[in-house]
């Protein structure tokens, strides 16, 4: 009882010894959804990080070529996250939630692929590296896209037809030898035939009245053409007859326009000058006036002075006279 309880508990190590993501047949081309595990360097149990990482993760195999994306969480707290192998970029930022997405080349789906790392979290005081493995369930990859090329394979009628068309052309190809036969007869130039002369004559004749008949038709072409010429030249004619009446017509109406400009500047030059002349009669004539006010006033003025100077002298000469009659 003790050996089979025994061998059952090392039948449960052995399978817990196993790779996680162990399988027995390779990935084709394509893009997958893989399911994964992060575990403390070196060893099968998993990490604290194991919780920082959405799951599954999106494998592409191409060309012999993998590459994997996945998202952190907690993206602020990742100072640092690459890998080893290679091809370490983001992908994806998601600030409001402060997730981001990674992408780094593996080399195998079998083998754990190791990651650097560094944590800071300065509100605890928190500031660490650390190397963590991923461990892929290949077992578990989900196909999303293949892209193998699926060879063209054509039906068997097609097959049939393009060997009945091979098959018809070459029989084409291969002529009877009757048929060669005829072709030669064919390129063998043929004897001469004599024609009598009334054939002759005839064939002249028909040749002469074709030769006339063509003639008639150049010269009938040529009469055509020279009609179409001389129609032509007299379109022309009358078109420079109307393109020099319009010439005319517009010399005559500039000229007449020019005329009546001359005459409107005529009329107004004798406008101007009357209205000078005006301007200066009336300034002549204020003038004469002042001048007359000025000799009037100054007329009046000498009037006055004679009076006051008879008074002045009247009065002197009373004066004398009463000065006398009291002394007598």
């Amino acid at each position: 009882m003790k050996k089979m309880i025994l061998m059952l508990f090392a039948i449960i190590l052995a399978f817990a010894a196993l790779p996680f993501g162990s399988t027995n047949a390779e990935l084709a081309d394509g893009k997958y959804s893989i399911p994964y595990q992060v575990n403390k360097s070196g060893s099968s149990s998993a990490s604290i990080a194991n919780d920082y990482f959405l799951k599954p993760a999106t494998l592409v195999k191409k060309d012999g070529m993998m590459y994997v994306q996945l998202t952190l969480k907690h993206s602020s707290e990742f100072v640092k996250f690459e890998s080893p192998s290679g091809g370490n970029k983001v992908v994806q930022t998601d600030t409001a939630n402060d997730q981001r997405t990674v992408q780094f080349n593996i080399s195998s789906l079998s083998k754990p692929q190791n990651v650097d790392v560094r944590i800071e979290i300065p509100e605890a005081d928190y500031f660490h590296n650390y190397k963590i493995d991923f461990i892929w369930s290949e077992n578990n990859a989900h196909l999303i896209e293949s892209y193998a090329k699926a060879a063209e394979v054509k039906p068997a009628a097609t097959k049939q037809a393009e060997v009945k068309q091979t098959t018809a052309t070459k029989v084409t190809e291969e002529k009877p030898a009757t048929t060669k036969q005829e072709e030669i007869k064919q390129t063998t130039p043929k004897s001469t035939e004599v024609k009598p002369a009334a054939t002759k004559s005839t064939d002249e004749k028909v040749a002469t009245t074709a030769k006339s008949t063509d003639t008639q038709k150049i010269k009938d072409g040529q009469a055509n053409s020279t009609k179409v010429e001389e129609v032509k030249v007299e379109e022309q004619k009358s078109k420079d007859v109307k393109d020099e009446a319009k010439a005319e017509a517009v010399k005559e109406e500039t000229t007449k326009d020019e005329a009546s400009k001359t005459i409107e500047g005529e009329k107004e030059e004798k406008i101007e000058g009357e209205s000078t002349a005006k301007t200066t009669a009336l300034a002549e004539s204020a003038a004469t006036d002042t001048a007359k006010e000025s000799v009037s006033s100054t007329s009046n003025s000498t009037g006055l002075i004679i009076i006051v100077v008879l008074v002045i002298m009247i009065a002197g000469a009373g004066l004398l006279f009463f000065r006398k009659s009291k002394v007598a």
